[in-house]
């Protein structure tokens, strides 16, 4: 009889209670929820953080080609050929505007400067460097910064203290043989410009030109 008993109290003891099919059907539904949850809040971080990168890195592509289109105005000279052809500095009035100028760049070595035109527009929401190597010589576009949609020139003339729209050193006019004091330079970069509402910067300075005869 007590042999018995031991048995009994072993069985019961003993006992393991298993879950039912509705509790485990319970437990991997919230399970898929927080997976789903979790997922989602990581989703949206990694484009937020994608989004961001790429806004970074367009604002700043075109700011470094801002800072270099104004460093080579500074520089501006200007230059007349034997072949009786003017170099100047050329400011069109197109919305987008387009400037062109003679200026001493780095040759490819970086070790001495040369004397080459340069231009400078948008095309395509993009804003490109036209440059034309010995002032005279052919002509290699290449694209600096991307989703730039304007480009705005002004031009200060100094004889009637007000911003013009154009300047041409070479049109035969008052301006013919002269670079203007100073040059403010607007450019106007998109997120997207394909979208409506997209985010935008606006980079603007004005450019002193060092070898201006003060006009």
């Amino acid at each position: 009889m007590f042999h018995k008993i031991l048995k009994k109290n072993k069985g019961a003891t003993g006992l393991k209670r298993s879950f039912t099919l509705v509790e485990i059907l319970v437990v991997l539904a919230i399970l898929s929820i927080l997976s789903l949850t979790l997922y989602v809040v990581f989703d949206q971080s990694l484009k937020s953080w994608k989004k961001a990168e790429s806004k970074l890195d367009i604002y700043q592509n075109a700011r470094i080609s801002f800072e270099q289109m104004t460093r080579e105005l500074e520089g501006a000279v200007l230059y007349y050929d034997p072949a009786n052809n003017n170099f100047s500095l050329i400011g069109l009035n197109a919305n987008p505007d387009n400037i062109s100028f003679v200026t001493p760049i780095y040759t490819n070595n970086g070790s001495e400067y040369e004397l080459c035109k340069a231009r400078y527009y948008v095309n395509n929401n993009n804003l490109l460097r036209e440059l034309f190597r010995n002032v005279a010589g052919a002509g290699a576009s290449a694209t600096l910064a991307l989703n730039v949609t304007d480009l705005q020139l002004k031009y200060w003339d100094s004889g009637a203290s007000n911003w013009i729209d154009t300047w041409h050193s070479e049109n035969g006019g008052a301006q013919q043989g002269l670079l203007p004091k100073v040059v403010k330079v607007t450019i106007t970069v998109y997120e997207n410009p394909a979208m409506a509402g997209s985010e935008y910067k606006t980079f603007e300075t004005n450019v002193y030109l060092a070898n201006s005869q003060g006009q």
